[in-house]
């Protein structure tokens, strides 16, 4: 079994709009880019007014979304494009508290090992806008917050 050592954020430069959108990514990477599931392992889009994390690939199996590190990390999408305005704080601070400081607690992935796709190719992805520092930090609270583990 592989185990992840970091996450890797993406957004979908799409649109976000009022109705799901997670499908229509699962189709694009499947039946267009054929790829055997969604390249990612969740997400998080805004669909009638509240925000739903989704999950997409299973996390016993690597993603298919940052080439060259599909095999030590984990996928997750911000649904939206992010190169003209900031994603919403409490998009940030829900991708926070409902996936990534889970994640980072089951896997032991530190904070400092969360990245931007951009930090592994030439493309503006998770988008100019979006700040990994700021969901970083978002992060660090949730984990203060967590129960210890005995």
């Amino acid at each position: 079994m592989w185990i992840p050592d970091q996450i890797i954020i993406h957004h979908s430069m799409t649109r976000d709009s009022e109705t799901v959108s997670w499908p229509a990514i699962e189709h694009y990477h499947t039946h267009i880019r054929h790829w055997k599931d969604i390249g990612y392992h969740a997400g998080i889009e805004e669909v009638g007014g509240r925000l739903v994390c989704m999950y997409g690939r299973p996390l016993w199996i690597p993603g298919a979304h940052t080439r060259g590190q599909n095999s030590s990390s984990l996928g997750f999408c911000f649904v939206g494009c992010f190169d003209e305005f900031a994603p919403a704080e409490r998009r940030l601070r829900m991708a926070a508290r409902r996936v990534l400081a889970p994640w980072c607690i089951q896997f032991g992935i530190r904070i400092e090992d969360i990245y931007g796709h951009n930090f592994y190719a030439d493309k503006s992805c998770p988008g100019r806008m979006f700040d990994v520092k700021l969901l970083r930090e978002y992060v660090k609270e949730e984990l203060r917050a967590a129960p210890r583990r005995p």
